[in-house]
């Protein structure tokens, strides 16, 4: 494990090639995600209540991102105090509490 990486990147696979811990399972295309949202918030709309995804929530977790802590390092002499996997472990393990995930 590399402890204090650099860098964090979040990637979900293009529409129609595989989830990456499922290589058999490809993703929904784009169209049909949007449609889903899109029925989601007006079903949600039409209830008085808030969408559990939405269009620009869709588009925000698809994208390809990264986030690297170079400049929190050199500026603020930032060290991670966690390695990577545990920090993630420990977000996933608050987010669930949160009921954020199921």
């Amino acid at each position: 494990m590399v402890r204090g990486a650099a860098m964090l990147v979040v990637t979900l696979p293009k529409p129609g090639c595989p989830m990456p811990d499922s290589p058999a399972a490809p993703r929904p295309p784009v169209r049909l995600e949007r449609a889903g949202a899109m029925a989601e918030e007006l079903r949600a709309r039409v209830l008085g209540q808030v969408p559990s995804v939405t269009r620009q929530s869709l588009m925000y977790i698809s994208r390809r991102a990264v986030y690297p802590n170079t400049r929190a390092r050199t500026l603020l002499g930032w060290e991670p105090q966690v390695p990577l996997a545990e920090g993630m472990a420990r977000s996933e393990e608050w987010a669930r509490a949160e009921g954020l995930l199921g």
